[in-house]
């Protein structure tokens, strides 16, 4: 509605005809969409370590249930326990981990089950310098991950206090140990993919 006050909880009369436009529309309460690969603008991309360029590609896995482009994950045996694929938010869509709610949804595709964990970092306004997350993917596919930022997963490299600011860079990591709270090694390199950030 377009003529609705809220100081009389009631509709405006007399009123003027308006035009207004909506777009993204979500629901819950985790950080708002900030990529989903589908263009016309692209996020930056890099890998380190040892991992494999990440590459943005149609949806390659079976009956391609999760939209037309996804970004895959891609880790190869002879890199370090801790390659990462990296992704560079677009300008104006950065991620904003401020306020007390600080999980963000990925979707993620893998047939093993595994540990996903998540970097944040290079902050471009805010006081900790980066934030740790882990989630644990049930294996069978594509899956809807919720990572609560609101506690560091690997306070060794980050030190405890939550992260708190807006952040340019996520980094994505396949051979991440829940149990252990370190990086498996030995491991197998794996192709996962991630969609709707």
């Amino acid at each position: 509605f377009n003529h609705w006050d809220i100081a009389s909880g009631d509709f405006l009369n007399p009123f003027t005809g308006t035009t207004t436009y909506v777009d993204n529309i979500s629901k819950g309460v985790v950080v708002p969409f900030s990529e989903d690969f589908e263009g016309p603008t692209f996020p930056g991309l890099g890998a380190v370590n040892g991992a494999s360029q990440p590459i943005i590609l149609p949806d390659p896995t079976p009956g391609a249930t999760n939209g037309t482009d996804v970004l895959s994950i891609i880790s190869n045996s002879a890199g370090q326990p801790w390659q990462q694929a990296e992704l560079e938010f677009q300008s104006g869509f950065e991620l904003d981990l401020t306020g007390t709610d600080k999980r963000v949804s990925v979707d993620w595709y893998s047939i093993p089950a595994f540990s996903a964990f998540i970097r944040v970092d290079n902050r471009i306004a805010g006081t900790v310098p980066a934030g740790t997350a882990e989630v644990a993917h049930p294996g069978g596919g594509w899956a809807t991950l919720v990572f609560d930022f609101s506690t560091q997963a690997q306070p060794s490299q980050t030190g405890t206090t939550p992260p708190d600011g807006i952040y340019r860079d996520m980094y994505f990591f396949n051979h991440w140990d829940i149990a252990s709270g370190d990086f498996l090694n030995p491991f197998t390199g794996t192709t996962t993919y991630v969609d709707n950030i």
